[in-house]
């Protein structure tokens, strides 16, 4: 996420011609949106009982481990873990790196 604000800062800067005192007005935006969206992503699956301890680290996992995949098995905790773990691990990977390409591209046409 970071990476992509750095990137926004040298769009802005090279391609749009955006001056120091023009970024220092939006840095502070940028600085609570980095924090603000993992921050709420970690929190809504912490309020959802979705981090579970897989094979090696704890991440969005039902609990127990592949009770979403046999019917022998309840589930205790984690439903929806396939919804969260689009929503907060892929999605934002795949836009970020979406954005990356796209503001590299305009950088290099300008």
């Amino acid at each position: 996420m970071y990476t992509c604000c750095i990137i926004l800062h040298v769009l802005l800067s090279i391609r749009y011609k955006w001056l120091s005192s023009d970024l220092e007005k939006i840095a502070p935006i940028i600085n609570i949106f980095c924090f603000l969206i993992p921050t709420g992503s970690a929190l809504f699956g912490w309020r959802k009982t979705a981090y579970n301890p897989t094979v090696n680290m704890c991440f969005l996992q039902s609990y127990p481990i592949g009770c979403t995949s046999t019917s022998d098995v309840a589930c205790i905790r984690g439903a929806n873990v396939k919804l969260y773990t689009i929503m907060f691990a892929v999605l934002p990977f795949f836009l970020e790196f979406f954005f990356i390409i796209v503001s590299m591209t305009l950088i290099y046409m300008s």
